[in-house]
């Protein structure tokens, strides 16, 4: 079996395929995972913030009375 150019292209643009494959995957597996942690901190800041809220409309409607 012979080396050839012909070969050797081939074995270039194929590798360079998978190569962009794998960076489009981890790149939107990075993005998923950057969502996924955006959506979890939002829901503890929302959890941490309601007492707080419950809070301050009970006083809110105390004092209106």
């Amino acid at each position: 079996m012979s080396v050839t150019q012909e070969g050797v292209d081939r074995a270039l643009i194929a590798s360079l395929a998978v190569f962009a494959a794998s960076v489009g995957l981890f790149t939107l597996a990075g993005l998923l995972l950057l969502v996924l942690q955006l959506a979890a901190e939002t829901a503890q800041a929302v959890a941490a913030a309601a007492p707080a809220g419950i809070g301050l409309t009970i006083a809110l409607r105390r004092k209106g009375k």
